[in-house]
Formats: structure tokens, sequence, C-alpha cells
């Protein structure tokens, strides 16, 4: 069980000024923030793209995110928010 973290993330998005980012998430927890993001992005024009990345748990599943991650630089997406359980950002981060 994690704390509510809407609030927070929007602090920092709106700090930095991030108005391009992708943001992966794997739950329905991460869904919900995702949700907050976007009536957000709606508002201040931010390009959210979004990516679940919960059923990725197969044998490819490194091929599967190196994949990710060259599509994602192939859009000159440079920022990422990674909005999942720890086993699974270790995965990501792996990369």
């Amino acid at each position: 069980m994690r704390p509510d973290l809407k609030g927070a993330l929007l602090s920092l998005i709106e700090y930095y000024q991030w108005d391009k980012f992708a943001y992966l998430y794997d739950s329905d927890r991460g869904l919900s923030t995702l949700q907050a993001v976007l009536d957000s992005a709606a508002e201040k024009k931010w390009q959210v793209t979004a990516i679940n990345v919960g059923n990725i748990n197969n044998d490819k599943k490194d091929e599967t995110y190196r994949s990710l991650f060259q599509d994602l630089e192939l859009k000159k997406e440079r920022r990422v928010i990674l909005d999942c359980e720890r086993d699974k950002v270790n995965d990501i981060v792996d990369q």
C-alpha cells in the first residue's frame, strides 16, 4: 500500500515545466493517477504518452522494454515517469 501521490506528482511536473513526457504505469492505482495527470494535461496543454506496462511479464520482457524505450527515443520523449511497483521499476531501469 502506497500513499496517494497525485498532488505531489502534479506539483513536480508543473515546477519543472514538463510539457511533454511519457507516463508508464502498471496498476489501477497508476491508472487513477494517470487520469489526474490527463485532466491537468488538458487544461495546461501537456503532451502525455501513457503506456500500461502491467501486462509485460513474459520471457521476452527485457526485449519488450528495450523496444519500448527505442520507440520513445524515436518520438523524442526525454522525460519518463515510472508509476510502477518496485520489481517492475527494477526490470525497466535495468534496461
